[in-house]
């Protein structure tokens, strides 16, 4: 480093007037056909920058070092030039000066440095591994430094990291920028999130004009009255003075219609805070004391229950406009499903287990018809099969979500393609067909996000592998639109997992891996498994925040994708491992897998070892989906 320029503040130099975006379109409108010269294109460019970015990383051909710190960074001149006027300009000034080899940038954290060089290389904004608190840094940072595209993209990456424990500062984070944006994406976040987190104290410490804007939201959509008034009524709690006063014409715009007569009962036996609003309590009295007429004998329908819970009643909704329908609770047992209802909560309550999680498996029972069991891993006990009123054609993308079961595409008994799509809602036992999809496809996997399903990949009408990814935004969309398709071309034999906001893509064909970001709509290359895995069928699952791979036979090797390394760490497994796996998932610690005898075989991440487990009833002779279903209890 014998030139070394130290630059305590940015220059007061004016912003480029030709700011470009260096993030590709995250849709792809052209036409059907996958291999039009547009795709190549992007996935050519992608392709540069990729490996622009690795020559960063590995230190190769960089000009410049950028020290933050007490870390550095090496980089390329021309790369940071085209991505950042301030560098843009502090390089044009060099003509007149000598040249530098290193730029040191005070009040600039490194990690935040580290998430906007990612992106001047890749044009992906990634904050999932930045902590919160720096997240803010990441816009001002690029304001500083004149980052082209970042602003644009800030509220579209804050999505991957907004959760229960983020939304709050989130929204402060918002009124501090003046974002109208970020406001309005946590506000529908927490209005389709709003069941789990009514006794969250994340919810109960919002300000005032916040927390009413989101109930009169709620409201406005017609959410559930009793999820509605519980909201209100555990906010109004944490500061009873300060804030009863301001719910009183909120609270008289609440339609009680909805309400049931055991709901009214809880409230008026256990909340004080109703002698604060007579109008409501005299209303509710009026349903509980007309119910109570018509049935005498719900007078201690499950009330008792709803104490005894020690949290809200659960609801859900299917997203922020459509309310989903909800149904009974059900108890499993060993002999049978028992529903514990009142007449009037049938239609309100949702599907549940006490013994959970449990094991979803989808497959076709003796009789060819597509079923459903539950497995309780703890009781070690199986559900009834469950006919779902629907043959189960041969090699249909399959998935489970919220539960509905989505069939997508497959082939008939011909091996025609086919582009039907249904969707089975076990709650309501109700089956609908979906919008056909644009290419016919067998064994694509379905991806589920936040009401929207994707098609990816699979088989083609001429047996070709295919790369194109199309995407049905609800289950009352009309047409299929395609989007960004994936690096490689894969078949029916891939697997899909989903983990911390990511789906992760290995196999079908290629020992190529990636993973797909649904709030960008972009895909990412991975590390590449061992070349044997482009010839053998990967199985994966996620456990402990890891993603774990191995192949169906006999697999006495797994591999954990340590990603920050760029590489699969092999791992030597104890025990006796299943012969060949057709199904694996994970939960908590252990991966679930399901060999050809309809056995399952267990490994224990912590302990390192496969064990054998129960087997798959006979009744179900041909699982097609292994899923972990961690149900509400």
């Amino acid at each position: 480093m014998d030139n070394f320029r130290k630059v305590l503040d940015r220059p007061n130099i004016p912003a480029s007037e030709s700011k470009r975006s260096l993030v590709p379109p995250a849709e792809i409108t052209s036409s059907n056909n996958e291999d039009t010269t547009d795709i190549k294109q992007k996935e050519m460019n992608a392709t540069f920058r990729m490996l622009l970015n690795k020559h960063r990383k590995k230190n190769q051909f960089t000009d410049l070092t950028i020290v933050c710190g007490n870390n550095v960074f090496p980089v390329h001149k021309v790369i940071l030039s085209s991505g950042s006027s301030y560098f843009q300009d502090l390089f044009l000034m060099e003509k007149e000066e000598e040249p530098t080899d290193t730029v040191a940038l005070q009040g600039i954290d490194h990690q935040v440095m580290d998430v906007l060089l990612d992106f001047i290389y890749s044009g992906n904004l990634s904050l999932i591994d930045l902590p919160f608190e720096k997240v803010s840094s990441v816009f001002s940072s690029s304001i500083k430094l004149g980052v082209f595209g970042v602003q644009e993209l800030f509220v579209e990456s804050m999505s991957d990291i907004l959760n229960r424990l983020t939304f709050r500062p989130m929204l402060q984070l918002a009124d501090k920028m003046a974002n109208r944006r970020l406001v309005d994406m946590v506000f529908e976040f927490i209005l389709s999130n709003l069941s789990p987190l009514i006794s969250a104290d994340e919810l109960q410490e919002l300000c005032r004009e916040h927390f009413l804007s989101i109930m009169d939201m709620a409201i406005d959509r017609q959410c559930p009255s009793e999820m509605i008034l519980q909201a209100v009524l555990s906010w109004v709690k944490v500061c009873p003075v300060d804030r009863r006063d301001a719910v009183r014409s909120l609270l008289a715009n609440v339609r009680l219609d909805d309400v049931s007569e055991v709901f009214a009962r809880f409230l008026l036996e256990d909340e004080d805070l109703l002698k604060e609003y007579p109008r409501l309590k005299e209303r509710l009295q009026e349903i509980a004391s007309a119910s109570t007429k018509l049935h005498p004998g719900l007078k201690t329908c499950s009330i008792n229950n709803i104490r005894q819970r020690g949290e809200p009643i659960s609801f859900a909704h299917e997203s922020s406009t459509d309310i989903k329908p909800q149904n009974q609770n059900i108890s499993l047992v060993r002999t049978a499903l028992v529903a514990e209802l009142s007449p009037r909560c049938l239609a309100t309550t949702r599907l549940q287990t006490h013994d959970r999680p449990c094991l979803a498996v989808v497959g076709r029972d003796e009789a060819n018809r597509a079923s459903i069991m539950f497995y309780s891993i703890r009781s070690d006990e199986w559900s009834p099969i469950e006919d779902m009123g629907l043959s189960l054609e041969y090699k249909q993308g399959l998935a489970f979500c919220d539960d509905l079961v989505f069939f997508i595409g497959g082939e008939d008994m011909h091996g025609n393609k086919l582009t039907l799509c249904y969707v089975r809602d076990l709650l309501t036992k109700e089956t609908k067909q979906l919008a056909d999809l644009r290419i016919p496809r067998s064994g694509p996997k379905v991806l589920c996000w936040r009401g929207a399903i994707h098609a990816v990949g699979g088989v083609g009408r001429y047996g070709n592998s295919l790369s194109h990814v199309e995407r049905l935004d609800s289950l009352r969309s009309s047409v299929w639109r395609n989007v960004q398709p994936l690096r490689e071309k894969r078949d029916d034999t891939a697997v899909v997992v989903e983990l911390e906001s990511r789906f992760y893509v290995l196999g079908g064909g290629t020992h190529k891996c990636e993973f797909f970001q649904p709030a960008s709509r972009t895909w990412h290359e991975l590390p590449a498994l061992p070349i044997e895995f482009g010839q053998l069928q990967p199985l994966a699952a996620a456990v402990l925040g890891h993603l774990y791979a191995f192949n169906y036979y006999k697999p006495q090797r797994l591999y954990q994708l340590a990603e920050l390394n760029s590489e699969w760490k092999m791992i030597p497994a104890r025990g006796v491992a299943p012969e060949w796996v057709t199904h694996a998932t994970g939960w908590r610690s252990k991966i679930f897998t399901l060999d050809r005898s309809l056995k399952f075989f267990i490994y224990d991440v912590r302990e390192n070892t496969w064990t054998s487990g129960t087997r798959v009833p006979r009744i179900m002779p041909h699982p097609s989906l292994l899923e972990t279903v961690d149900i509400e209890a």
